[in-house]
């Protein structure tokens, strides 16, 4: 009879204990998953919204200086026509990028009738706008559509406003208003704009002040040809390091002023729920792996005292104390591997329950409900499943070899 039968045979002899060790073990690994599960499902939606929903990209060009100085000098820092032609021709010619759009970030005021509010302002063209967000993997657009029609190219004095604005303004679709702004000279500027979209945005901070519209009608509020900066959008992020390298590089060569930030780089909120979901993560993972090794050393150290007898018939009969360890371990990684198993069977559970309820919540900097998920992660599902066998050996090794090193004949003589 081979080890894992010998093995296997003395978890039976008491099935309480063991099946509490099995539970222990079962619901570790579940509840891990489940909860590493579920911050997969958020870094997800955070990089999603970050470069497709809001329309970010992977990467974004600006011109030295830009980030740092050009809310204080906007007309030194923007990218002129000049520019932003030539980073387009860069974009056009290299296969691994899909978008390669202008943007514009800009503030003002919006006067319906005798009433002012300031705006907070994002300029794209609409047609590069949609290209982006339909090519997201999880989330819908950001600007969920209420009143009116999305904006087009062909509508270029038209804007679209988020609902807590117009809902300050007294705001519907169809209706005229007059957008002022300084030009990138210092000269205030005023258009004629229509409302044609009352749109639903994520951001709670901004919700009562941004507007979005077309990159023409941005810049001539700022009057210029230019752009803030360029957004790209790769066909595969996987590509990101590389093509951000052979960009830099061309702009050396080119002697072209200008500096890249990558989406990870930008979106601080993404930082920021990673950093505390890992820590809130790493807490879980340690109290769980303490809970279940000290559940399988408690359940390998009855079975020792209960079979001292035993151990030293085994001693006596020319098994070495190697011999002795290497049973209790055995043990002890079947407890693992069999709990692992019960709990990858509950986590599936979970992840099916969720699938079938869809169910829904509000997280935090969001202005609605969304559907929240539970992801299988592979990875994780396999490094803990890993992690808690070799966890669980270890843990019987102590209790192991204490009983290995007890004398022969204090153990048969043991009652």
């Amino acid at each position: 009879m081979t080890w894992p039968k010998i093995a296997l045979r003395n978890l039976f002899r008491n099935k309480r204990r063991s099946l509490l060790t099995l539970c222990a073990v079962a619901l570790g690994f579940s509840a891990v998953n489940v909860f590493g599960g579920f911050t997969e499902y958020m870094f997800e939606n955070l990089r999603d919204s970050f470069i497709h929903a809001q329309a970010e990209g992977h990467l974004q060009i600006y011109k030295k200086g830009y980030l740092e100085k050009g809310a204080i000098d906007p007309g030194k820092y923007f990218l002129t026509a000049e520019d932003f032609q030539a980073i387009k021709e860069i974009g056009a010619a290299d296969d691994r990028i899909a978008v390669t759009a202008g943007r514009m970030h800009l503030t003002g005021y919006l006067n319906v009738g005798e009433i002012s509010a300031i705006f907070v302002g994002r300029a794209m063209l609409p047609s590069e706008q949609q290209e982006i967000s339909d090519r997201a993997e999880r989330v819908n657009p950001e600007n969920q559509s209420l009143q009116g029609e999305s904006l087009t190219d062909e509508t270029p004095y038209a804007i679209a406003v988020a609902a807590g604005l117009a809902e300050s303004l007294a705001m519907k679709p169809g209706g005229q208003v007059i957008l002022m702004a300084p030009t990138l000279d210092g000269q205030m500027n005023a258009l004629d704009a229509t409302t044609q979209l009352i749109f639903e945005n994520f951001n709670d901070s901004v919700r009562d002040k941004l507007i979005a519209m077309p990159l023409p009608l941005a810049q001539q509020l700022y009057d210029t040809e230019g752009v803030g900066l360029v957004v790209m959008l790769l066909e595969n992020r996987g590509d990101l390091a590389e093509v951000r390298v052979d960009l830099e590089k061309i702009f050396a060569e080119r002697n072209l002023p200008f500096e890249i930030k990558s989406w990870d780089e930008i979106s601080e909120l993404y930082h920021r729920t990673k950093s505390m979901f890992d820590i809130i993560f790493t807490v879980v993972f340690v109290i769980l792996s303490v809970i279940v090794s000290m559940s399988v050393m408690n359940t390998i150290g009855m079975a020792v005292m209960e079979r001292t007898s035993e151990i030293g018939t085994l001693r006596a009969m020319g098994l070495r104390r190697r011999g002795v360890i290497k049973v209790f371990a055995i043990e002890s990684v079947l407890l693992g591997v069999i709990g692992c198993l019960i709990g990858l069977a509950l986590a599936v559970g979970v992840w099916w329950a969720v699938e079938m309820l869809r169910p829904t919540w509000v997280p935090p900097m969001v202005a609605r409900e969304v559907r929240w998920q539970i992801l299988l992660v592979p990875k994780y599902l396999i490094v803990t499943f890993c992690f808690l066998a070799v966890l669980t050996m270890f843990a019987a090794i102590f209790p192991a070899r204490r009983a290995a090193r007890a004398g022969i004949v204090d153990a048969l003589g043991h009652t």
